[in-house]
């Protein structure tokens, strides 16, 4: 077993820990029907309006055999730059379950954008500021991944068995992908 005092290991543990404080801060564990920091139905439809060239969008189609269905829009809107997942048909979420969202260009170069809870409404409506998020779309990470992992001890043990945190050791089981189109994924 490699010892965890390396630097790289150091650093990709506290990313992890930001990764889930803020994953939780932002209430992701709430059932959006009694959550009142939840996404509106209304805002769903608010990238909508607007202009298609303005808009970076993946529609995503299920992997497994699950019916699930969605969208992730990424747009740059009143100076923030904003990642829109809506997501509905998923299987709720128990104990050590969750989902995390995957911005990619190949197995072996990911950015995990978060891990989250799926209640009993089962949708997945999360707005992300997120300006990292552009510069991995930006620079060829132009697909998207959302797993389920079954779970959250063996995901987080994962990333001590890799030294580069793109190439994560385990991602769990693909439910939904689909693939970005728009200004931010296409030459200019």
């Amino acid at each position: 077993m490699r010892s965890f005092c390396h630097p790289q290991r150091r650093l990709l543990s506290a990313f992890i820990l930001a990764l889930a404080l803020a994953a939780f801060a932002a209430g992701c564990g709430g059932d959006s029907s009694s959550d009142p920091t939840q996404v509106a139905d209304t805002d769903a439809t608010s990238t909508e309006a607007l202009d298609k060239s303005e808009r970076t969008e993946a529609v995503l189609h299920p992997v497994a055999e699950m019916k699930a269905s969605g969208t992730v829009v990424a747009v740059r809107e009143h100076g923030k730059y904003l990642i829109k997942i809506r997501i509905k048909g998923l299987k709720p979420a128990v104990e050590e379950t969750m989902y995390v969202a995957w911005l990619k260009s190949s197995r072996h170069s990911m950015y995990a954008l978060g891990a989250y809870r799926v209640r009993g409404d089962m949708r997945l409506d999360e707005d992300l500021i997120h300006p990292n998020a552009f510069l991995h779309l930006e620079s060829g990470k132009s697909d998207f991944l959302l797993t389920r992992i079954d779970s959250d001890d063996v995901w987080r043990d994962s990333y001590s068995e890799t030294d580069d945190p793109f190439d994560p050791a385990f991602i769990g089981r693909p439910i939904l992908e689909g693939s970005f189109s728009g200004p931010l994924v296409e030459p200019g």
